[in-house]
């Protein structure tokens, strides 16, 4: 991820890594609806909550790259270099 958010800074890589990002996010949520089912499934106790907390761990892993390609949407908008008002 470090290295994708390195990519950020040339206009031209931009779309790149928002596409790159919304794979990932399109991944987390497919994978966090997995998980539940898998859960709704499981008979035991444990495992269950195992793959609860996994379902819980992708959705907040999905979050968080929707808000970097929000950020890196805001960023690329503004003016680089100018007087801020």
């Amino acid at each position: 991820m470090r290295d994708r958010l390195d990519e950020l800074h040339g206009i031209g890589n931009c779309r790149l890594v928002l596409l790159t990002l919304s794979d990932e996010i399109r991944d987390c949520y497919r994978l966090a609806e997995d998980a539940r089912r898998k859960a709704d499934g499981a008979i035991d106790p444990l495992t269950k909550n195992d793959f609860l907390d996994l379902e819980r761990r992708r959705l907040f892993l999905a979050h968080s790259y929707e808000f970097t390609e929000r950020l890196t949407h805001f960023t690329a908008e503004r003016p680089r270099g100018g007087k801020r008002d």
